[in-house]
């Protein structure tokens, strides 16, 4: 019986001990539990009160996750989750989880930083975010996956996007309806009584 509690007493502790490790403060340095020895990972800046850092889940083209914190990135938009476009031979497919594949290849487990610049309407922390100094929105868009959002981008990624077309890279290969007028048309009519 002591045994067994002495074990149960190393387990509870390691857990602990993990489980502080992953919930630091967003100031702290990040750390990566192995073998239980924590090593330091590089953290590409300095953050700032507000940024956040860590390694992301991927939850579709435009949207990422750091410390169970959902993160929609800053000026793009992205193909909804119902929403087909059509590849070059007028074959439909979803462009949503093929954006998301392309931004989890190339997020790869780093350490994505994001630089918050406010939130959404559904509680979202809005942000750009970078792998190393390379902006994931320019590179979405860039790639072809993710559409300049001028109503709230200022017009910031319409070079990508244009170098996107030109290039006929990603949603741009074949045809689709900008995400925003995709929402706008599937979205129920609003009953008022």
């Amino acid at each position: 019986m002591r045994s067994f509690l002495f074990t149960l007493a190393i387990c509870v502790g390691a857990f602990l001990l993990v489980d502080r490790l992953y919930r630091l403060p967003e100031n702290r340095p990040v750390f990566e539990v192995s073998r239980l020895q924590p090593t330091p990972v590089a953290v590409p800046a300095r953050l700032n009160t507000g940024d956040l850092a860590g390694r992301a889940s991927i939850v579709d083209g435009d949207t990422i996750e750091i410390h169970g914190k959902r993160i929609r990135f800053w000026g793009i938009d992205s193909p909804e989750a119902r929403q087909h476009c059509q590849d070059g031979a007028g074959r439909a497919y979803r462009c949503r989880q093929v954006a998301a594949r392309a931004l989890e290849e190339k997020d790869d487990h780093h350490i994505v930083r994001c630089e918050q610049r406010g939130t959404d309407q559904y509680r979202r922390v809005v942000a750009v975010c970078y792998l190393g100094d390379q902006d994931l929105g320019a590179w979405l868009v860039a790639e072809g996956w993710a559409l300049d959002w001028p109503r709230y981008s200022n017009h910031t990624y319409e070079r990508e996007e244009s170098m996107a077309r030109t290039a006929k890279k990603g949603i741009w290969q074949g045809s689709f309806v900008q995400p925003w007028d995709w929402r706008s048309r599937s979205q129920p009519p609003v009953r008022v009584r």
